[in-house]
């Protein structure tokens, strides 16, 4: 019984009350009296955490008609009813309305009074507890089922005995379809063949976490973070499992992996430009001698010197090598890029002669060029220099067997996850690109 709860004797005796009292608070308990009906509906409207000893027959009403009062102001008192010698039936009336338990005035009914109190408040303790408990588990099931995160509970053999309403809208499935279900049915990773390792490493480790997906019911798979919780009650072993979604903590994860690639991309480019531009700086002079002497040399020469056309493919050369390293000084930020407006079909076909020059005896050169190519804005010496590029890597895979390596060209309509998808580096616009393609049969 709650250390706050009190006996209230009702009875109109003074000297029966004196003597229930005693006995009573020789026991331990609180004690109080009263002598009529009204004083003891009062007394528990005031207070209803009390126990009634109540004498049926009081000066003012009956003990029934006491109980129907309280009743009827929603008060539910526990009381145990005291009746005269011979009115059984009474007691029986009354036990029919709530009463605990009955007490007959007879010779020996003051020494029953403490032992059937006290089976009474130990019924009234053990009653407030189930009660408490049950409010405990209502509560405890309406958090899980208002929770974020999925909960599965489920029992050696992978099948679900509770799943909460996350868990539904999660997978996509009814909670009577997910009952019906396992483990394996929802987690790619957990077949039945690796089920007993598992529950025997759940009973070893009892609490922990694991990274794994489980898939909806539309086939989707997704990344979840799971706490698993070994639990034994009533004899037998439980696995209760809670799942977050953690999509789009995987996704942020991605993003910002993605950007340390660019970042750490972005200082690659940064050191590879100082050492560029140092380079480019020492041979650009040593280039501008090349030129000088070179110039002199022909100047000095008849034009129909057999050395002339020697000095001119000197000349020729070290202009071009001139080009790459100003594109070098370009990339370090001590340089310009020379930009012009041109059209990317033209430029491959002036290129023609150079481009089979530059690549394997066994290999052909196909031009698929778009005709009308809108003009773009890029430094042409970059733009050779890449096509030539892509054109020797096309020939060296095709190297020692015949091929063919073919450019195209074209213009196609580019969206932002296009673009972004593609050049992780750039935040480009997303619209009409022309671009060049360079595909060979190695």
């Amino acid at each position: 019984m709650r250390p706050d709860m009190k006996i209230l004797v009702v009875d109109d005796n003074e000297g029966t009350c004196k003597l229930i009292e005693r006995k009573l608070k020789a026991e331990g308990f609180s004690v109080e009296s009263v002598h009529t009906g009204a004083d003891a509906i009062e007394k528990c409207l005031q207070n209803d955490n009390i126990l009634l000893l109540l004498d049926y027959r009081l000066p003012d009403m009956t003990g029934e008609q006491v109980i129907i009062n309280l009743s009827g102001k929603s008060h539910s008192i526990p009381f145990v009813i005291i009746t005269g010698h011979g009115d059984e039936r009474i007691a029986v009336e009354m036990m029919k309305l709530g009463a605990r338990d009955y007490i007959t005035k007879d010779t020996a009914f003051l020494d029953l009074i403490p032992s059937i109190v006290n089976r009474v408040a130990e019924q009234l303790n053990l009653e407030r507890k189930l009660a408490e408990s049950e409010e405990s588990l209502k509560f405890t099931q309406f958090a899980l089922e208002r929770s974020s995160d999925a909960a599965y509970w489920m029992e050696p053999d992978a099948r679900f005995i509770y799943v909460n309403e996350a868990a539904c809208q999660n997978l996509g499935y009814t909670r009577e379809e997910l009952l019906n279900m396992t483990v394996h049915d929802i987690g790619p990773e957990f077949p039945a063949e690796v089920w007993p390792d598992h529950w025997k490493d759940l009973r070893e480790r009892r609490s922990f976490m694991i990274h794994t997906t489980h898939q909806k019911k539309s086939g989707d798979i997704f990344p979840v973070e799971i706490s698993v919780n070994y639990v034994e009650f009533g004899g037998k072993e439980y696995n209760c499992a809670f799942a977050r979604d953690i999509t789009n903590r995987v996704k942020a994860e991605e993003e910002r992996k993605n950007l340390e690639e660019q970042i750490q991309h972005a200082q690659k480019l940064e050191s590879l430009g100082v050492l560029a531009g140092g380079i480019a700086h020492d041979f650009n002079n040593l280039l501008v001698g090349i030129l000088g002497n070179a110039g002199i040399a022909a100047m000095k020469l008849k034009p129909e010197s057999p050395a002339m056309d020697a000095i001119l493919k000197i000349e020729t050369a070290a202009q071009r090598a001139a080009e790459l390293t100003n594109q070098m000084l370009a990339y370090s930020g001590r340089g310009k890029f020379v930009v012009e407006t041109i059209n990317l079909g033209k430029l491959i076909e002036e290129m023609g002669h150079l481009l089979q020059a530059a690549v394997a005896k066994n290999a052909v050169i196909r031009y698929n060029l778009a005709e009308d190519l809108p003009a773009v804005e890029v430094d042409s010496s970059q733009i050779r220099q890449i096509v030539m590029n892509l054109i020797t890597n096309a020939s060296d895979a095709v190297a020692g067997t015949s091929g063919v390596v073919t450019i195209t060209t074209g213009t196609m309509e580019c969206d932002n996850d296009y673009l972004s998808e593609t050049f992780l580096d750039e935040n480009l616009t997303e619209g009409t690109y022309v671009f060049m393609e360079v595909s060979d049969t190695g």
